[in-house]
């Protein structure tokens, strides 16, 4: 449970960074480049380690999730696959929906919430939620939210579409990819 911790604590103290105008400092020391090759190794080695550290924790269990609680979890994780995809592609859902991406992990944390009961689920999910609340409070004091402009309709149906088709690979290889079989 150790790495779970140390991983999630470097990867969102990396993910502040820009909170805290530590962003420009290090530009300013080390150049773009170096700045943008660091956070991304610090960003991996964080997600290195909670993986690691979650699929070796012990399972301690805090409570008993009925069983319907499953059938929530599955369709919230549609609702957050589908919003993860319009944070990444063009379309007019961004023009509503502030930060989909930041969303998208509050809805997916607290849909595995909602389904595990065990101590590593809980501070996992638990964390990147409490995580993506915190960054949406504080992410416009250095980066002011700007709408989008509006794109053709196509791309709404576009990011709906790869939102269905990411959920249909999150499902189908969730034993690969966390170790649990949903089926």
């Amino acid at each position: 449970m150790i790495l779970l911790v140390l991983g999630l604590s470097v990867f969102f103290i990396v993910h502040f960074i820009p909170e805290l105008n530590g962003r420009k400092y290090f530009v300013d020391k080390m150049g773009e480049p170096a700045y943008k090759g660091i956070y991304s190794l610090l960003s991996i080695i964080g997600f290195v380690l909670i993986v690691y550290g979650k699929g070796n924790s012990d399972f301690v269990a805090i409570w008993n999730p009925p069983v319907w609680t499953r059938h929530l979890t599955m369709l919230l994780v549609l609702v957050a696959m589908l919003l993860l995809s319009i944070s990444q592609l063009p379309n007019n859902f961004k023009r509503v929906i502030k930060h989909p991406m930041l969303l998208s992990v509050i809805v997916w944390g607290s849909a595995h919430l909602l389904a595990n009961g065990d101590l590593a689920s809980m501070i996992l999910f638990g964390g990147f939620v409490v995580f993506s609340v915190v960054k949406m409070m504080t992410i416009e004091k250095h980066k002011p939210y700007v709408q989008p402009n509006s794109v053709k309709s196509y791309w709404n149906l576009v990011s709906i579409i790869a939102g269905f088709m990411i959920y249909g690979l999150a499902m189908g290889f969730h034993r690969t990819i966390a170790g649990v079989a949903l089926f």
